[in-house]
């Protein structure tokens, strides 16, 4: 139950500083073209800012292994037993984790996975999980 009020919260907040962030930038759209010296590369670039105010942050956990990244996500996602977790490295490929309906967890080519998870932070922010830092396994 505090988790989910504590995750309300941090979606209100992110919504209300989100909402904030694009009026100022609307704002700042309206008023760059009137001004002498301002060219269309600084537009360009506030409506870009426009776009990106409007999608999901993509917050990066980096640190070293057995350190807590993945146990935080679990914390800030109200599922302690999603990511693995342990003393030793259990993370070793960099996973994104976004909003959707189901979990799902797509592994490509490479060293990124995708993971989708229903939680309502994930509609607004998506988590990167990293391996660990200073591990001794050559994969991580």
């Amino acid at each position: 139950m505090a988790e989910a009020i504590a995750e309300t919260k941090l979606v209100q907040e992110y919504e209300s500083i989100r909402r904030r962030e694009y009026e100022l930038i609307t704002d700042l759209l309206t008023v760059l073209p009137r001004i002498d010296h301002v060219g269309e590369q600084r537009i360009a670039q506030v409506r870009d800012a426009m776009f990106h105010a409007d999608h999901p942050f993509l917050m990066v956990l980096v640190g070293p292994f057995s350190s807590g990244k993945s146990s935080l996500i679990n914390a800030l996602l109200g599922a302690p037993d999603f990511l693995e977790i342990g003393p030793v490295p259990t993370t070793d490929r960099i996973s994104i984790l976004r909003y959707g309906d189901e979990p799902q967890n797509m592994t490509t080519p490479g060293e990124v996975d995708t993971v989708f998870y229903p939680a309502s932070l994930l509609r607004k922010v998506s988590l990167v999980d990293t391996p660990g830092l200073e591990s001794v396994f050559k994969e991580h």
